[in-house]
C-alpha cells in the first residue's frame, strides 16, 4: 500500500500526518509553527516534523508529501502570498524535495478542503465548491477531479467580493463579504447591535431577537455571495467547512443561495454536508500526492 505525508501548515501549528491511499490517517503529530520567530524557525520546525514521521515509518512506501497552506502558491511551487507565516518567496516544493528526495505538492488550504471532500469524501460532482466560513472566508474549486488554482494560486477568494455596492473601490476587511460574514465579524455585528459579547456558536444557539437577526443577516449575506458565485461557476455541489459551518443549516443555506441564482444554475446545485469535517484539508493534502 502507498502512503503520503500530509501537512496542514497554519499560522499557529503544523499538523503532520501519515495517510494511506484509502484516506485513513495512520499517524499524526503536531508542533508549533513559531511564525513570529522568522522563516528559518518555521522551516526548521516543518522539516523536523516531516523527518520525525519519515524516520518512524521508514519501511513504508511513502509516495510523496502534500501541504496545505493559508496562502497562495504559484504553479512552480513559489509561495506568493501568506500573511501569517513568513514564507513568501520560498519555493517550498523544491526546498523539501531536495531534503527528502520525493515529490512535494503544495496548495491553498481551501483548495485542499475541497479536494479532500471530492476524493476521500467521494462526492460525485462535476464541479465542487468547498466553502470555508471561519476566521475568514475562502473557496476551493474542483472541476472534473482537478483543483482550479488560478494564474498565481489565488482562485476562489470569494470573501473579498465587495458587499457595499455604493463603495468606489474594494477595501479588504472593510466593505467585502468577509468583513460581514466571517466568525469574528458575526460576533462584531452582534455586539455593535447591542448584544453582550458572545462567541459565534452561542449566538447561533441563542433565541434572543438580536441573535436571530444577526444570524438571519448571516444567511442573507452568504446567500447573496454564493448566489453570485453559483451563477458564475455553475457548480453542482457546494460543501461548507470551517468553524462557522458547524452552525449553519444545510437546507436553509441551499434555500438562501437559490434565492439569488438564475433558475438554470439553481436546478442542479445542491448544498451537501461535509463527509470529512475537520479532516478534509489534511486528507486533501494527501490527495495531492495520490492523484498526481
Amino acid at each position: 500500500m502507498e502512503y503520503a505525508i500530509s501537512i496542514d501548515l497554519g499560522g499557529t501549528k503544523i499538523a503532520t500526518c501519515l495517510v494511506n491511499e484509502t484516506g485513513k490517517i495512520v499517524y499524526g503529530t503536531r508542533v508549533l509553527t513559531c511564525a513570529k520567530l522568522g522563516r528559518k524557525k518555521v522551516l526548521s520546525n516543518l522539516t523536523a516534523s516531516i523527518k520525525r514521521v519519515m524516520d518512524k515509518f521508514k519501511d513504508y512506501n511513502i509516495k510523496g508529501i502534500g501541504i496545505g497552506i493559508p496562502g497562495f502558491v504559484d504553479n512552480k511551487g513559489n509561495i506568493v502570498f501568506m500573511p501569517n507565516v513568513p514564507l513568501v518567496g520560498v519555493n517550498i516544493a523544491d526546498y523539501l524535495s531536495n531534503i527528502f528526495h520525493c515529490p512535494v505538492y503544495v496548495e491553498n488550504d481551501a483548495n485542499c478542503f475541497a479536494f479532500g471532500e471530492y476524493h476521500f469524501g467521494k462526492h460525485k460532482a462535476n464541479l465542487l465548491l468547498g466553502i470555508i466560513v471561519g476566521t475568514g472566508i475562502g473557496c476551493g474549486i474542483v472541476y472534473n477531479g482537478k483543483v482550479i488554482s488560478g494564474a498565481r494560486g489565488g482562485a476562489g477568494e470569494i470573501g473579498h467580493i465587495m458587499l457595499d455596492n455604493a463603495a468606489k473601490k474594494l477595501l479588504v476587511s472593510k466593505n467585502d463579504f468577509e468583513s460581514f460574514c466571517s466568525g469574528p465579524n458575526i460576533e462584531r455585528r452582534y455586539v455593535e447591535s447591542g448584544g453582550k459579547q458572545k462567541i459565534c456558536k452561542k449566538i447561533f444557539m441563542s433565541n434572543s431577537p438580536l441573535a436571530k437577526k444577526t444570524i438571519n443577516d448571516e444567511y442573507e449575506y452568504l446567500g447573496k455571495l454564493l448566489g453570485n458565485v453559483v451563477n458564475t461557476l455553475n457548480p453542482d455541489t457546494v460543501i461548507f467547512g470551517g468553524g462557522v459551518s458547524h452552525a449553519l443549516d444545510t437546507k436553509r443555506m441551499e434555500h438562501e443561495i437559490k434565492k439569488y441564482c438564475i433558475p438554470f444554475a439553481a436546478e442542479t446545485m445542491k448544498v451537501k454536508d461535509s463527509r470529512l469535517d475537520d479532516l478534509a484539508s489534511v486528507l486533501g493534502a494527501a490527495a495531492l500526492v495520490f492523484k498526481h
